[in-house]
């Protein structure tokens, strides 16, 4: 394949392209074993889960927010085994694979994380596991897109109950206060009812000062009537 016009024509294409190394197709390199290739290509798919996994958060890849230490240990695993596999395949260096290298040792360090293993030439991660190290980081994966999701969902709605608290605050007669409240009621029933905790401190803190105030012909849900109860325990409880 390496001297085909198919071939000529993608290590042209590549010349054209920023950081695209298309060493497969290199005449001047002994063409790798079929078990080789499927190593590298099979490292290079885990390489590309571990990145998606770091970008799905934006704070993470920015150095924002501190990552979980197991998102940090999967990604020194993922550029680890592809620096091996490329190894195996008589290949001395990926840009793809430096740079998940020297995002885990930035961030490590900025954040204070220890990651013990596959950060070392002399402590290379197995190549030959990659389905493994594929389930772990699906796995992992899965879990950061469902914690994001409900970090995005619980500012979301934090966001719609200050936002018609300063309705309520801005009315000033009974009708459009009811109107307010009516919005309020909504959040708090979006709140509850998508399994987040009635007694909520940062929520009871923003109802505190305008739950005396309620107008009469406000209509309840079950839930708002839960966060409600729960800010007049808070109340008492503090006297």
């Amino acid at each position: 394949m390496a001297g085909s016009d198919e071939a000529d024509a993608l290590l042209s294409a590549a010349s054209e392209l920023p950081r695209c190394n298309l060493w497969a197709f290199d005449r001047r390199r002994a063409t790798p074993t079929a078990e080789a290739l499927e190593l590298c290509a099979q490292a290079y798919a885990n390489l590309s889960k571990a990145v998606e996994v770091v970008r799905s958060v934006d704070r993470w890849m920015e150095g924002l927010d501190a990552p979980p230490e197991k998102l940090l240990f999967l990604a020194a695993e993922a550029q680890s085994s592809l620096w091996a596999a490329l190894g195996v395949a008589g290949v001395e260096s990926d840009p793809d694979q430096l740079d998940l290298f020297i995002w885990v040792r930035e961030i490590g360090a900025a954040h204070r994380i220890f990651v013990a293993r596959h950060m070392r030439m002399e402590d290379p991660a197995d190549p030959t596991k990659w389905a493994e190290l594929a389930e772990k980081l699906d796995a992992f994966g899965e879990r950061i897109t469902s914690e994001e999701k409900q970090r995005k969902d619980h500012d979301k709605l934090l966001g719609k109950l200050e936002y018609e608290l300063g309705r309520l605050e801005r009315a000033h007669d009974d009708p459009s206060k009811v109107v307010a409240w009516d919005g309020v009621v909504r959040a708090l029933t979006d709140w509850v009812s998508g399994g987040r905790p009635a007694n909520s401190r940062e929520i009871c803190d923003l109802l505190r000062e305008h739950v005396e105030a309620m107008p009469e012909g406000v209509e309840l849900t079950p839930e708002a009537k839960q966060v409600l109860e729960a800010v007049e325990g808070l109340a008492g409880a503090e006297g």
